[in-house]
């Protein structure tokens, strides 16, 4: 694993963040670069760890997949736009996940492990998040027999904490979650 945290972009270097996409058994296979300290703004490169390129493969697994197989089939999961979100709900002990390149890669995303799950969808609070997560609810029950969830986004209390659109990071932040994560209807435990 070393190796691949010594990653360095030919053009952009080295990343600021690595997310790391693993298959069932734990293995690396994609890992979602983050660069942002640049002065360019925030943007990914993906690497491809079984084809050792600087791409995303055509088929990706779900984040934290080795998690999700290996919890209890009526442990729901919490969908969230991005791997940072992801890792925030996992850091606090929920089961989270998320695809690579968002709401605009959904449909490379090889979402079969979390069929017949709850799948609790927390969207971004803008039109592309909601999107995403009406895409995503559409294919979980229509391919997947999961049962989906999509969390409501209150204006309100977007406006009472300055929120600017990645709602979990923001949630995160102030402790709102506790106030969401009930909308669930009791079903989201921490994991074991």
């Amino acid at each position: 694993m070393g190796a691949l945290r010594d990653l360095r972009h030919p053009k952009a270097g080295v990343a600021d963040t690595q997310h790391v996409y693993r298959n069932k058994t734990g293995s690396p296979v994609l890992i979602a670069n983050r660069y942002e300290g640049n002065g360019r703004g925030k943007f990914f490169l993906p690497y491809d760890v079984t084809k050792d390129a600087w791409k995303a493969p055509q088929s990706r697994p779900i984040y934290h997949l080795d998690r999700i197989v290996q919890a209890p089939s009526d442990q729901p999961v919490i969908w969230v736009e991005g791997e940072k979100c992801a890792d925030a709900l996992t850091a606090l002990g929920y089961l989270a996940s998320t695809s690579f390149g968002g709401s605009k890669a959904l449909a490379k995303t090889d979402l079969s492990p979390i069929a017949g799950r709850h799948v609790i969808i927390w969207p971004d609070h803008d039109e592309p998040g909601q999107d995403y997560a009406d895409k995503l609810a559409e294919q979980l029950v229509t391919l997947l027999n999961a049962t989906p969830l999509i969390l409501p986004i209150k204006n309100t209390l977007v406006k009472e904490h300055d929120h600017r659109g990645d709602s979990l990071t923001t949630y995160l932040r102030v402790g709102t979650w506790r106030m969401l994560l009930p909308l669930a209807g009791g079903a989201v435990r921490l994991m074991p």
